[in-house]
């Protein structure tokens, strides 16, 4: 490189140091629009349930004991919400159909009481125990050839639930499972009793349309309450009042607020739900579009170049949002021929940002430790990587323009 306008540079620690110093910030991957919505309004889905006039009656007793009547364990029976879930001896059954159904091989009981298994049809299930719907489903699988053996369960119970609030911590819905429910069972579920004066508290039950009531005193002191089981439907509410006449009326309104507080919670659930759906497609979409400009080279971009004795005569594109090192241009393209090319003798040539001057950064690669500077050499947008030839390489390829030629006149002579 004999031209005036280039200055050739020996690359040391030093020099790295002054080329990395010049001003360069990589682009930054474009950004889906989406991206800045990080905040869903959440006050505006805020339920509003409507307050309950008080119906507390005047305290002139201990409250007084009525308890339900004994009732017969019953075995569970499938209901409307429930998620049935079948799966083999050691991993899911082979029924093709829906992806998702086929990723999780569990069906949720739809309002007419059937699920729907790809392939198979709709089986109804719902007021069977677990035992009658294994039968139904093997009956309807053997009929149409599938004679995997599986199990059937309930991986969600959703049918059925035991309501419980007023003064507990948190009022919440238990499930009614397998297990049977007993009223410690629903206290602990509502996080423990809220009350400052247990002797004037008592638990209630509202069941089938009768109220009935447990002095709290009685049931902290009795194993036999606390082991008072429950049934589906049940409403328990921790209340102050001894009128189970006058309280009827007060908890038929409890258990109406208390559903539409929880309905509604579903439903601002649900929409969150949906905002995030909604969001998150909407990103994805972007984010597809932005692969697509780059895939088809749209996208503006920033490059070096690859000449002289490369593998391939090729650009490199600088990264975005971080800066790309020489080592990362010669990793990524394949390296450099050795048997070609003169590794003592690479150059980085970089034009000033004023006047016409080339700065020629020269790489001595002959000496393996050089390396390390080239994974500390930071890349600007049009650099050019070359390589020079090797002296035997020059030669070479002077014996192969020349031979021909000789080959040529001798057969001339000899003609």
């Amino acid at each position: 490189m004999n031209d005036p306008n280039v200055q050739i540079i020996e690359v040391t620690q030093a020099a790295v140091k002054v080329a990395n110093g010049s001003a360069y910030s990589p682009r930054s991957l474009p950004k889906p629009s989406s991206a800045d919505i990080t905040v869903i309004d959440l006050q505006s889905t805020q339920p509003v349930v409507p307050s309950v006039a008080s119906r507390q009656q005047t305290i002139s007793a201990s409250p007084v004991m009525r308890l339900p009547p004994q009732t017969k364990t019953k075995r569970y029976r499938i209901g409307v919400g429930d998620v049935v879930s079948l799966t083999g001896r050691s991993k899911p059954i082979a029924i093709s159909g829906a992806e998702d159904q086929r990723r999780s091989n569990s069906y949720t009981v739809q309002d007419d009481g059937a699920i729907a298994l790809p392939d198979v049809g709709t089986i109804k299930v719902a007021g069977l125990t677990i035992q009658d719907a294994h039968s139904a489903v093997f009956q309807i699988m053997a009929a149409n050839q599938i004679t995997d053996a599986f199990a059937l369960d309930i991986s969600e119970f959703n049918s059925q639930q035991i309501i419980i609030g007023c003064a507990v911590k948190t009022p919440t819905r238990l499930p009614v499972t397998f297990a049977p429910n007993t009223l410690s069972d629903a206290m602990a579920a509502a996080g423990g009793i809220v009350t400052e004066d247990e002797r004037s508290t008592s638990i209630k039950i509202y069941r089938l349309g009768e109220l009935y009531q447990l002095p709290l005193t009685d049931y902290l002191q009795t194993s036999d309450l606390q082991r008072l089981p429950l049934m589906s439907g049940d409403s328990v509410y921790v209340h102050v009042g001894y009128d189970l006449a006058a309280a009827q009326a007060y908890f038929s309104e409890q258990i109406a607020r208390t559903e539409l507080s929880i309905a509604l919670e579903s439903q601002r659930a649900d929409q969150i739900t949906a905002q995030l759906s909604v969001l998150d497609l909407q990103q994805r979409t972007e984010q597809t579009a932005i692969q697509i400009r780059i895939a088809t080279d749209s996208l503006q971009r920033d490059y070096v170049y690859f000449t002289g004795e490369a593998n391939k005569q090729t650009r490199f594109p600088l990264p975005f949002e971080h800066h790309a090192s020489l080592a990362d241009a010669l990793f990524d393209s394949g390296g450099l021929p050795t048997t070609t090319a003169n590794v003592s003798q690479i150059y980085i040539l970089r034009k000033h940002s004023t006047g016409s001057a080339i700065a020629a950064y020269k790489f001595d690669f002959s000496n393996a430790a050089n390396l390390v500077l080239a994974t500390e050499f930071q890349l600007r947008p049009n650099d050019v990587i070359f390589a020079a030839e090797q002296p035997i390489t020059k030669w070479h390829r002077v014996i192969q323009q020349i031979t021909p030629s000789l080959i040529t006149t001798g057969v001339t002579a000899t003609n």
